[in-house]
């Protein structure tokens, strides 16, 4: 008996792509009938999908932005709902791009970044940016396309285990539904923004996008966050036999706007403040007790090591693991102010924790006793004495140059990005940060070219302020499409272009080992020419007279420009060893 052709696995799945191509066909249809009725009769007939549930729980929390390259049904179905609520599709020139530009920006919007990509290769793209957002410790929700559960089966085009793929990388991943939507978005948001902030996924799938959604979110347990009342007496004890006690201040601190906090602690009992790279801004570094950057470097000329050698107890608040680039034991007590459990053992062996409201913490704190003996011309003597090693150093086209000129040029509230590369050795340790959030560099990533989409999220949070971005050419050649993304939205951006024609840092390597230099040279295209077909204006400086001439120039005309610098990194040389 021959089988019943209308029957069995493979009829049911040719049906469902049929089913499927229709809903995509009668979706286009529906999107083009209602571009020509009025407003008043498109929300007349609009259900509430879950795409547009998404939608509102984004909008919801802070989210004015979506990031990334749509594909089809989904993400199309998002980007035309998002539209209607006010929500702005921002399509850049790769994924990765999307996710570390939406990670800044929800960073520095007090939000979560969101992204969106395609099934297949574009979560494949996509996850490589989300991991430099774990690393940086930026929240930020990525949506990728999906099959809907009838197809998902049977079909490789673009097939892969999204949830495998993402979950070495994300703090959760899951898939929408009908009857979860509204409850996921919601926790996956928390999740992102909760201590440690970083990337969360979800699968999107083409057959759930028109569906009506079947819940509304509920309301999530509020926390006392208060510290552990034994742990803050033995706290205050500590801090009150102190003689040199030592603030050093991590990331934490600039997402809670501890700044006051922390400077009404160190005056009120004299501590010098060392601030991680990835916490500058949070205090004014002007101020008499900022002593200078901490990263756990052990280089003995660096004023954390000055500082810390003298040190009899270490406040250590908010310091993350992934702030430090080599964690050494240091046998000193220490307090550890954080929201989660901190991860400083392999820093201070002796460790007092004070986890709940950092505020509290510092509050309960500030009720201790005084011992300390150290004076704010002290520090600023150790300060002084690091800075004028460097600047002896100095030449008219030094990178020292060009950041001193930089930082006396932009404003305090400016928004300053730097990528990784030689020179950005240095600015971590010369840059001087004033208002919050303007100080932003790939720390714990180390991910070369990811300063460009990160300037990119910058400038459009902070669109009343002029953005400059410090790269490298080799830095540039990875992300060269967000140019395209800079002027399509008219940011008031300067691209700072480091040229040395190689991968200089790599070449330090090499020349470390008496190797020869292959392998980390590259053809140096026409940087002015070709940012100017784009959209930019463009300047070269070869002497820091020009430079301040050209960056004074590109600031004030608050569009998106490019200065190129050419720099002798064998020069260069000389001084990075003192700082790594």
């Amino acid at each position: 008996m021959r089988p019943n052709p209308s029957t069995g696995t493979a009829s049911r799945v040719r049906r469902s792509l049929i089913s499927w191509h229709r809903a995509t066909c009668d979706c286009r249809s529906r999107l083009l009938t209602r571009r020509r009725q009025p407003a008043a009769a498109c929300w007349r007939i609009h259900m509430h999908t879950v795409s547009r549930e998404v939608v509102d729980r984004l909008k919801e929390s802070g989210v004015d932005r979506i990031f990334g390259i749509p594909g089809s049904n989904a993400s199309i179905e998002l980007i035309r709902e998002a539209s209607q609520s006010g929500v702005q599709f921002v399509p850049t020139g790769h994924e990765s791009a999307a996710a570390i530009a939406a990670g800044t920006y929800g960073a520095m919007t007090d939000s979560v970044g969101a992204c969106l990509s395609i099934m297949g290769p574009g979560a494949l793209n996509v996850n490589s940016g989300l991991l430099h957002c774990a690393y940086e410790r930026t929240p930020v929700l990525a949506l990728t396309e999906r099959y809907g559960d009838e197809v998902l089966g049977h079909v490789q085009l673009q097939k892969i285990d999204h949830g495998e793929l993402f979950r070495p990388v994300t703090k959760s991943t899951g898939t929408l539904t009908a009857s979860n939507c509204g409850d996921l978005i919601k926790e996956s948001l928390e999740t992102a923004r909760a201590e440690r902030p970083g990337p969360v996924h979800l699968d999107f799938p083409h057959d759930v996008c028109l569906l009506e959604t079947e819940q509304r979110p509920g309301v999530a347990a509020q926390t006392d966050g208060r510290p552990n009342p034994e742990m803050v007496e033995k706290a205050k004890g500590l801090l009150a036999a102190a003689k040199r006690p030592v603030l050093v201040v991590g990331s934490l601190a600039l997402r809670e706007n501890l700044g006051s906090h922390l400077s009404d602690l160190s005056e009120r009992f004299s501590l010098p403040i060392l601030v991680s790279v990835k916490g500058k801004s949070v205090i004014d570094e002007t101020s008499s007790w900022y002593a200078g950057p901490y990263l756990g470097v052990g280089k003995a000329e660096l004023i954390e090591n000055r500082i810390l050698e003298q040190a009899d107890l270490v406040i250590a608040i908010g310091i993350d693991g992934c702030e430090i680039v080599m964690p050494a034991g240091r046998e000193v007590d220490a307090i550890a102010i954080d929201k989660v459990e901190t991860d400083v053992a392999n820093i201070y062996t002796r460790i007092t924790p004070l986890i709940g409201s950092p505020g509290e913490s510092i509050a309960e704190l500030a009720t201790a006793g005084s011992a300390s003996v150290w004076r704010p011309e002290e520090v600023a003597q150790i300060t002084r004495d690091w800075l004028d090693h460097v600047r002896s150093f100095d030449t008219d086209d030094s990178v020292q140059a060009v950041i001193r000129a930089t930082r006396e040029l932009m404003d305090d509230e400016d928004v300053f990005v730097c990528d990784i590369g030689l020179y950005s050795k240095l600015v971590e340790q010369l840059w001087v940060s004033r208002r919050p959030e303007t100080f932003h560099i790939s720390l714990a990533a180390r991910n070369m070219g990811s300063a460009l989409p990160m300037a990119i999220g910058a400038s459009l949070a902070r669109p009343d302020r002029n953005t400059v971005c410090f790269i490298g050419d080799g830095g540039l050649l990875m992300h060269m499409p967000e140019l395209n993304v800079v002027a399509q939205e008219g940011l008031p951006l300067t691209i700072v272009l480091f040229v040395d024609g190689g991968w200089g840092t790599i070449r330090v390597f090499q020349r470390k080992k008496y190797y020869e230099i292959e392998g980390t040279n590259f053809h140096q295209p026409n940087w002015g020419g070709l940012s100017e077909h784009i959209g930019f204006e463009s300047k070269h400086a070869d002497t820091e007279g020009a430079y301040r001439q050209h960056l004074d120039w590109a600031l004030e005309r608050r569009r998106p420009s490019l200065i190129t610098v050419s720099y002798d990194a064998v020069e260069y040389d000389k001084i990075l060893g003192m700082v790594r």
